[in-house]
């Protein structure tokens, strides 16, 4: 069990993040199925093991702020709501060191490339109601 839900962990890294609210979700799959006092340890245990194989950090994410990142410490594993379903509070993710500075790094090349764009727009004659052609 442990196991499986390590590989599919690892398998869902390769796309970016995965909230450990997700390793409940592999627990809860199809039968057997553990009792609810049972998945932090199943959980915790899967988790050690894609951190002793992939190079990945824990970092706190706040569900609608694609922004907001801060790494964790293994220490804030401790506490047993780590692992519930995502509220608008900060949640814990495990994701690819590389990817970590995702969230801001990405908002700065969004904006710099839609600067861009309207830099250029602003460059070309308006086709529609606005300046003459040249």
């Amino acid at each position: 069990m442990v196991a499986g839900v390590a590989q599919e962990v690892s398998d869902m890294l390769g796309a970016g993040r995965v909230g450990l609210y997700e390793f409940f979700w592999e627990l809860n799959g199809p039968p057997p199925r553990v009792p609810r006092s049972e998945y932090v340890e199943h959980a915790r245990a899967a988790l050690d093991r894609v951190m002793a194989t992939e190079d990945v950090v824990l970092v706190w994410h706040i569900w609608a702020d694609g922004s907001y990142e801060e790494e964790a410490d293994v220490s804030a594993l401790d506490d047993p709501h780590v692992w519930d379903d995502p509220t608008d509070e900060p949640f814990l993710e495990v994701m690819p060191r590389g990817d970590l500075g995702y969230g801001p790094e990405l908002a700065a090349k969004m904006a710099a490339k839609e600067a861009a764009k309207a830099a250029r727009s602003a460059r070309l004659p308006k086709i529609f109601g606005g300046s003459e052609r040249s």
